[in-house]
């Protein structure tokens, strides 16, 4: 699991596309990747699979099955049933929302 990110700004809303990740695998792996949001302890997939990279880089794109809107995401890797696989590196697609007040 990672830390709990708020994108440097933990009192705005942000709205996450997906995540896009560098790694690389011995074996396959179905729907490793889950999200829990504002501090929760409940996890949903992220859609998107390893592949076997015979130890080569590849990258995942991984999306919700929607867009989540959240002030802080903390995400989970599966560790696969056989093989082993590395993440190189992991950036989070996001959008500041801004909200208007009333006047």
């Amino acid at each position: 699991k990672t830390k709990d990110f708020d994108f440097g700004d933990p009192a705005r809303i942000k709205k996450v596309y997906g995540l896009r990740i560098t790694y690389q695998s011995s074996s396959a792996q179905t729907t490793p990747i889950s999200y829990a949001i504002n501090g929760s302890t409940s996890f949903s997939n992220f859609t998107g699979n390893f592949s076997d990279t015979s130890s080569a880089w590849d990258v995942l794109y991984a999306y919700p099955s929607y867009p989540v809107e959240c002030q802080s995401m903390q995400i989970k890797f599966d560790a696969p049933s056989a093989g082993i696989f590395e993440i190189n590196d992991m950036s989070i697609q996001y959008r500041v929302i801004n909200n208007k007040e009333a006047t």
